[in-house]
């Protein structure tokens, strides 16, 4: 599933996912986890799966807010070529 979401759009479902990750530790079975997000369809994750999307978001929320600091202090990211 590809989900496209806008920046500003990250910090929620980090939220969300941060919630879930907390219950994944108190499951003490095969746990199946439902992720809603407004505009996008629900979402159903193992334990595994909801740990590896929040290590996944924690990762994109800092590059979000490195971008953010760089782009206050007028300092250009490099460019792949």
């Amino acid at each position: 599933m590809r989900w496209t979401l806008a920046a500003s759009e990250v910090p929620v479902l980090r939220d969300t996912t941060r919630s879930l990750a907390s219950e994944v530790y108190h499951c003490e079975r095969d746990c199946r986890w439902q992720l809603r997000v407004d505009g996008h369809p629900t979402v159903v994750l193992d334990s595994d799966e909801v740990l590896r999307l929040d290590a996944l978001l924690d990762g994109a929320l800092t590059m979000l807010e490195l971008d953010a600091i760089l782009e206050d202090a007028s300092i250009s990211r490099p460019v792949a070529a």
